[in-house]
């Protein structure tokens, strides 16, 4: 769903762009503008505390940031470690392997 919607308005952008300017040339130079645009107000290059204050207003109209988001909490969430606490359910002579209970989930 997020990245529907992700495709959509990206495509949603594009037509804006392509619609406002007349010629073709002007707007492929300015499509690749807008999007570098948006990568760059999406705190992923650059951190919001780095920016400076009269910048930051222009994250709130980056729909990359809120994809970017959305994509972060739904892998956060989805997968959590493995409860290895659990009995094991197969062939009684099956070996049976001892696992780190210390792992951890690392946030990128």
């Amino acid at each position: 769903m997020i990245l529907v919607t992700l495709y959509n308005t990206s495509a949603a952008l594009s037509l804006l762009v392509s619609a406002t300017f007349k010629q073709k040339e002007t707007a492929l130079t300015v499509a690749p503008l807008t999007m570098i645009i948006q990568y760059l107000f999406t705190g992923f290059i650059i951190s919001f505390d780095q920016m400076p204050v009269w910048l930051r207003w222009l994250q709130y109209p980056s729909f990359l940031k809120y994809a970017f988001q959305a994509f972060a909490i739904v892998s956060i969430h989805i997968f959590k470690p493995l409860d290895r606490t659990s009995t094991r359910t197969g062939p009684s002579n099956a070996k049976s392997t001892s696992c780190n209970q210390s792992a951890t989930l690392l946030a990128i």
